[in-house]
């Protein structure tokens, strides 16, 4: 896709390789939290607590927003990152509570590159463009999240987790580098909005709430995000347990996920370009199907294809949900909206990982995902009937 933005091609072509960067760096570091916890304390629960305080600096952001906190540039963040891998690391990693008070920092700075650097490009994007630009973002991040789950795995089989978390802090600088020779635009803009930050959220949530198309399908992505809990802590334990794949088949097997949106990003985003808000709702659909089928797996070889299935859809649901905001927001309110949104799928996320862990104690990892599958295809199937009636109520009101 050719680029069109106000920056210079240079700029462009520093921000895209630094997304790629800094989410393989990410995804690295969430599956060796997670393997690395269940590791050394074999508990579902100890695994939920990891993912939580991952999870928790995402719901301070979305209240506060992305530009409070220290670090006013994307770099600037991405190099508290890269501090936090470096204190790690010579800690080491061979505790629990180490790792999991690791997560919490990391997520504070990780929290607000995401938001910050989806509002930039879409303010930085004229309109006729944005679902382009998206697309681009989304290829690049889902590079990151091809590689970085195999090399997480696949580094936990060869090396100390002290050496893999100093390996994280080099590629977090490697990002901040090429983002810092960006211009100024990178600056975190402020929000445009009045009062502190109780006071911005409330004026979000109304932005969110007056916006049909973004009220329904945040909706829908919180009801799916309670219950995305399910994968992630279901599948490491089939992967140890069932189907005896170790550390690197688990990377392997998240990796697959990454190709096949990698794929999906080039193949079916471009057909749906039209028709990205219906698309959207079906996009759910078939990762609820993706669920199901990899708790059905009998083999890993199974569990493979329908991990691969089951991504197709992933990346028309960020496509769709940042055009829209691009398109129907303020640019400069867009970096709280991307806040409000990752502050919706956290809150839910962190629900269900209680709901989940929970579950996991009474039922097996396959009747988890299996009914958490089932619960998102009925939610997704839900939110399009709905989207699709108010459509055309309002095609007929306006007649």
């Amino acid at each position: 896709m050719p680029s069109s933005f106000p920056w210079s091609r240079q700029q462009a072509r520093r921000f895209f390789p630094g997304l790629s960067l800094y989410y393989a760096a990410e995804n690295i570091w969430r599956v060796v939290l997670l393997w690395q916890v269940l590791t050394l304390t074999h508990s579902p629960w100890w695994m939920a607590v990891s993912v939580a305080a991952d999870m928790l600096p995402v719901l301070l952001v979305g209240v506060w927003g992305p530009h409070r906190g220290g670090g006013r540039t994307l770099s600037g963040l991405a190099a508290w990152q890269a501090g936090a891998m470096l204190v790690g690391a010579v800690l080491g990693g061979h505790s629990a509570i180490v790792l999991v008070v690791l997560a919490a920092i990391n997520g504070w700075w990780s929290a607000r590159v995401v938001p910050s650097a989806q509002a930039l490009l879409m303010r930085s994007t004229p309109p006729g463009d944005l679902s382009r630009a998206s697309a681009r973002y989304e290829l690049a991040s889902r590079i990151g999240i091809l590689v970085g789950p195999a090399l997480g795995g696949l580094s936990l089989t060869v090396m100390p987790v002290a050496v893999i978390l100093g390996g994280l802090a080099v590629l977090f600088v490697a990002a901040q580098g090429l983002w810092r020779s960006m211009s100024d635009e990178t600056l975190i803009a402020p929000t445009g909005m009045k009062g502190g930050g109780f006071k911005e959220f409330g004026q979000t949530l109304k932005i969110v709430t007056r916006d049909p198309f973004l009220g329904m399908a945040l909706s829908v992505r919180g009801l799916t995000n309670l219950l995305w809990p399910a994968f992630t802590l279901a599948v490491p334990l089939l992967s140890l347990d069932v189907w005896h794949v170790g550390s690197a088949g688990y990377g392997v097997l998240r990796s697959v996920w990454g190709l096949s949106t990698v794929i999906a990003t080039l193949w079916i985003v471009p057909l749906f370009v039209r028709r990205l808000q219906n698309a959207y709702f079906i996009s759910w659909m078939i990762s609820g199907i993706g669920f199901f089928a990899i708790a059905l797996s009998p083999t890993y070889a199974w569990a493979l294809a329908a991990d691969a299935v089951g991504a197709v859809g992933g990346p028309l649901v960020h496509v769709a949900l940042d055009t829209h905001i691009g398109r129907h927001v303020d640019p400069v309110l867009q970096g709280r909206v991307f806040a409000f949104q990752q502050f919706i799928m956290s809150t839910l996320a962190m629900a269900g990982l209680g709901l989940i862990s929970v579950s996991l104690k009474n039922f097996p990892p396959t009747a988890v995902l299996a009914a958490a599958g089932s619960l998102m295809i009925v939610a997704s199937s839900l939110g399009l009937w709905l989207w699709r009636r108010s459509t055309i109520a309002g095609k007929s009101h306006c007649a």
